[in-house]
């Protein structure tokens, strides 16, 4: 194979391999909880972070270590997620939640 082709060849690799990427962007879902409240949260990936929204109030929780599922929590605020389903404590108080279908 020519130098020029192997160039090309190893340009085009380069660019399908980075097309399978995972997207770092944060993405937001709604999540409802018991009681009718419904706050968005956003994943950040690349910060390892949740971030809990409710009107103006925002709150960012750093993922903590879990047996099964994910669980983010700041000592005052934890969301423990397993599938759709998610339990977010406040403050001692705890509300089973859910994340809507896609």
């Amino acid at each position: 194979m020519a130098p020029a082709h192997r160039t090309t060849l190893a340009a085009l690799l380069a660019l399908a391999l980075a097309g399978c990427a995972a997207d770092p962007r944060p993405t937001a879902q709604p999540l409802t909880c018991d009681g009718g409240r419904t706050l968005a949260v956003t994943f950040d990936a690349a910060a390892d972070t949740a971030l809990l929204a409710e009107g103006r109030e925002r709150r960012r929780l750093p993922r903590l270590i879990s047996g099964s599922g994910a669980r983010y929590g700041d000592g005052r605020t934890e969301l423990w997620i397993k599938g759709r389903e998610a339990t977010l404590t406040e403050d001692g108080t705890r509300r089973n939640c859910r994340f809507a279908q896609k």
